[in-house]
Parts: structure tokens; sequence; C-alpha cells
């Protein structure tokens, strides 16, 4: 999967990919442009900081 910055539209990334513990498939990308992140599910859901860090707790 092609990913592109959601703020910025740079197509210029670095992705990471990263399983939660319950097993959910998740992305992390950052953009070289604008420097914004962003964590990607598989179904392609962006997600914040915060529903990720919860979501690890569980």
């Amino acid at each position: 999967m092609r990913y592109e910055c959601a703020r910025c539209s740079g197509r210029t990334v670095t992705t990471m990919p990263l399983t939660l513990p319950d097993g959910r498939d998740m992305t992390f990308v950052t953009c070289h442009v604008c420097e914004s992140n962003v964590w990607v599910d598989a179904d392609g859901a962006r997600w914040t900081k915060d529903q990720l860090f919860a979501a690890a707790r569980k």
C-alpha cells in the first residue's frame, strides 16, 4: 500500500509496521515534508496517538 501525508499530501513518507497486543496490524507513517505523524490500521483508518496508546494498554 502506498501512503501519502494526510496533512500536506506529500508522498515522501517513512512507514513502519507494528502489531498491537490484541493482534491488530498498524502502520506508523511520518512525512518528510511537514513532519506530521499518523498511525493507520489495516482498513486504512487513521488513528490518533491517544487512540493507539489506549488500544495498546488493553
